[in-house]
């Protein structure tokens, strides 16, 4: 997904994988904070508990989950 306005800030509370920030891949586990800054392309996988903290509130219009950014 592409998140055009929003920083997203995953802690992670349990568990472990990764991130795939832009084709880069960014394992993860728990204790670990992962900031996704507005305009990345992003996925996560594994088995994680984790706590999202995002600003400004997010808004479901803002996301593309196509993997292209819409009316862009």
């Amino acid at each position: 997904m592409t998140e055009r306005e929003c920083e997203f800030n995953y802690y992670i509370v349990k568990g472990s994988g990764s991130f795939t920030v832009n084709g880069i891949v960014i394992p993860c586990s728990k204790g670990d904070l992962v900031v996704i800054p507005p305009g990345n392309t992003f996925t996560y996988s594994g088995k994680l508990k984790m706590l999202l903290i995002n600003t400004p509130h997010f808004r479901k219009e803002q996301e593309d989950v196509s993997g292209q950014m819409a009316g862009l």
